[in-house]
């Protein structure tokens, strides 16, 4: 993509290699750290291990695969929130859920203005974002307002 041709991977100014070594040491790193000094680390250390591999495992791959990648990147988008109410007080409780939902929500419509702006770019890519496998934005649209 235009957008992200001059980062670092794309540039090889950093071997995907050790990109993927360090990902994924610093995501085992931070589950387990997570579990093992907090109070309540075991259901935040299963928070945030859901959330990376949701990411990594369900959305990633979703992108180039179907337009409704964004409604399901926003599950593990809006886990973080979640597990830091966990994290502080140890239950998922109405406030964590309301956390949980402003975020998830307020994905789509960040995203999908993103992607209106790029459509070409993601269309380029390979990306199944909505404006860019549509040949008009009104489900983009539609879905910008029901989410907001």
């Amino acid at each position: 993509m235009d957008r992200t041709n001059s980062r670092p991977l794309p540039q090889k100014e950093v071997d995907h290699r050790i990109a993927l070594f360090l990902g994924l040491g610093f995501s085992l790193f931070g589950v387990w750290y997570l579990f093992q000094f907090l109070e309540h680390g075991l259901i935040t250390s299963i928070i945030a291990f859901i959330t990376i591999l949701s990411y990594v495992c369900i959305y990633t791959p979703l992108k180039v695969k179907t337009k409704w990648n964004t409604i399901i990147g926003a599950f593990p988008g809006a886990l973080p929130p979640l597990g830091g109410w966990v994290a502080a007080t140890g239950e998922i409780d109405v406030t964590g859920i309301v956390l949980f939902s402003i975020l998830f929500f307020w994905q789509m419509p960040h995203f999908y203005s993103l992607a209106i702006i790029y459509k070409d770019d993601y269309s380029k890519a390979g990306f199944k974002m909505f404006p860019s496998v549509s040949n008009n934005l009104d489900s983009t649209y539609f879905q910008i307002i029901f989410f907001t």
